[in-house]
């Protein structure tokens, strides 16, 4: 026999959050055509507070089964970041070279407390999440005359290491988690416009990507994951002028990828009859 489970009520949430941002730097034009320059920024959250009611009837079968009030205080301690960024801009002979490196971290600690409160009984769940993520990222492209147009082409590197631990209180069927995300991204890209006569400006790029994804589940290492794939994204694109009318076309292929937050391998307790988790199987 078929069984229906239906949740109904509402779902009533706030927050109230108060950061600063310190930021630093300096620039030296070299000689006309060169400039070098590097930055730091500190993020820093005053306050960042969160919180949601839930007031719903539980159905089974179009009878009501139960009825839960879930109140939930979730205050983040210190989600700081830091950013440390250098770059150069500027000609080498006829090449042009732009090139920029850069660092980025944070930290970022949230606790949940949970009351809950059922026609079966009240509880309280204590939860803590902290994420620490480290990103460095480095790009350098070059630029020549080429025949009647001019050709780009350089690299990008990007690693990035995001720890995450997950511990929570007050419920059997949930456990802490532990994890561990690495990433390399390794890509070269070229790309040549030229001038048309009496047509427009023509662009033709190429881009090739390497990717190597490490998902360590430290809690149960069976879920651990270890992937690679490498990537082509062709573009072309073409812009014109017609009277004082410009026009331009242009095609790309591009990907999207799922955030860590989507990645995710706790399981977030909202309610006993709401709980949620991300997918670390999840592709690009």
């Amino acid at each position: 026999s078929t069984m229906s489970h239906t949740q109904t009520g509402t779902i009533e949430s706030s927050q109230k959050f108060s950061r600063l941002h310190f930021n630093a730097g300096v620039n030296w034009q070299m000689d006309d055509y060169n400039f070098i320059g590097a930055k730091v920024e500190r993020g820093i959250w005053l306050k960042n507070w969160y919180g949601f009611t839930m007031d719903e009837d539980i159905l089974r079968n179009g009878v009501e089964e139960d009825h839960l009030l879930s109140v939930s205080d979730q205050d983040s301690e210190n989600p700081n970041s830091f950013l440390v960024n250098a770059y150069y801009n500027g000609k080498i002979g006829s090449w042009g070279i732009d090139a920029n490196v850069d660092y980025y971290s944070l930290c970022d600690k949230k606790t949940d407390h949970v009351t809950e409160s059922a026609m079966s009984g009240s509880r309280s769940i204590e939860s803590a999440t902290e994420n620490n993520s480290h990103m460095f990222a480095s790009r350098l492209v070059a630029d020549h005359r080429l025949w009647s147009g001019t050709l780009k082409f350089g690299g990008e590197l990007t690693s990035v290491r995001r720890n995450n631990e997950y511990r929570i209180n007050g419920v059997d069927n949930i456990s802490d988690r532990f994890s561990k995300v690495t990433e390399q991204n390794y890509a070269a890209f070229a790309e040549y416009g030229v001038m048309i006569p009496r047509a427009g400006m023509l662009t033709l790029g190429l881009r090739y990507e390497h990717v190597a994804f490490n998902f360590d589940d430290l809690s149960d290492p069976s879920r651990s994951i270890e992937r690679s794939h490498n990537d082509f994204f062709p573009s072309i694109s073409f812009g014109t002028r017609i009277g004082l009318t410009q026009l331009q076309l242009s095609y790309g292929v591009k990907t999207t990828r799922p955030s860590y937050r989507d990645l995710r391998s706790e399981v977030e307790y909202g309610s006993k009859y709401t709980i949620q988790t991300g997918n670390p199987l999840l592709k690009n």
